[in-house]
C-alpha cells in the first residue's frame, strides 16, 4: 500500500499585514472597530439630501472597542429615510453637530442631530400670521456678544402668535429652527418666539458696534 505525500506550506509563509503600498500607513481590510462618532457638518444638509460632507468633531473621539482618533477627519454622513417617501429625516446647516454610527454597509449613518437653540433673525418683509416670510439669519459673535449680519443667508420664518405685533421689514427677533419638508425652505423653517416692537436703529445689514 502506498500513500500520497501531502504538500505543506513552508513554515516561513505568512500573510502580509494590511498596509497601504504607497504610504505604508495601516489600512483596514474590514470595517474599523469604531462604532460611533460625533461629527460636524461641513456642507448644508436638507431633507432631500442622502449624503453630505462632514468631519469628526475637533477634539472629539469616535467610540467603540478600539476607537480611532482622527480629529478632524473628513467623512461622509448618510441621512435616515423618514416615513414620507423620498424625504429624509435630518437637516442642518454648516457647523451643526450630530451623532453617527458605522453601519453594516460600511457607512456613517446619522442617528441624531443636536437641536439648535434660539437664533436672531431680521425680517426682510412684512409678516402675516401663519404665512412664511423671508429673513436674514444672524451669526453670534462670541468676541463682541452681538448678532452679526455680514453676508447673512436668507431663510424662511413663520409666526404663529396671535395678538402680539408681527414682524415688519428690518425688525429683529428670536426664532427656533424647526424641520420643514416644503421644498423652498431647504429643510427647515424658523418659528418666531420673541420679537422687537420697533425698527432697531442699527438695522440688520451690518454688524452692530460693541
Amino acid at each position: 500500500m502506498s500513500f500520497r505525500k501531502r504538500k505543506t506550506i513552508a513554515p516561513s509563509f505568512r500573510l502580509p499585514n494590511p498596509t497601504n503600498p504607497v504610504t505604508g500607513d495601516a489600512a483596514y481590510l474590514y470595517p474599523p472597530k469604531k462604532e460611533f462618532c460625533r461629527f460636524v457638518l461641513t456642507e448644508a444638509m436638507t431633507t432631500s439630501d442622502e449624503v453630505v460632507d462632514a468631519e469628526i468633531e475637533q477634539d472629539a473621539h469616535s467610540w467603540g472597542p478600539e476607537p480611532i482618533y482622527h480629529s478632524p477627519k473628513k467623512i461622509h454622513v448618510h441621512n435616515q429615510l423618514s416615513k414620507v417617501d423620498e424625504v429624509y429625516q435630518f437637516s442642518g446647516e454648516i457647523g451643526d453637530v450630530g451623532l453617527a454610527s458605522w453601519d453594516a454597509n460600511m457607512e456613517w449613518r446619522i442617528l441624531y442631530m443636536l437641536s439648535v437653540g434660539l437664533v436672531e433673525l431680521c425680517a426682510q418683509e412684512t409678516a402675516e400670521r401663519n404665512v412664511a416670510y423671508t429673513a436674514l439669519l444672524g451669526t453670534w459673535n462670541p468676541d463682541t456678544n452681538i448678532w452679526c449680519y455680514d453676508n447673512a443667508p436668507t431663510v424662511y420664518a413663520i409666526d404663529h402668535r396671535k395678538g402680539p405685533p408681527l414682524a415688519e421689514t428690518g425688525w429683529k427677533g428670536l426664532y427656533q429652527r424647526m424641520p420643514s419638508t416644503v421644498e423652498a425652505h431647504n429643510g427647515f423653517i424658523y418659528v418666531n418666539v420673541s420679537l422687537d416692537c420697533e425698527l432697531p436703529e442699527e438695522g440688520c445689514n451690518e454688524c452692530e458696534e460693541a
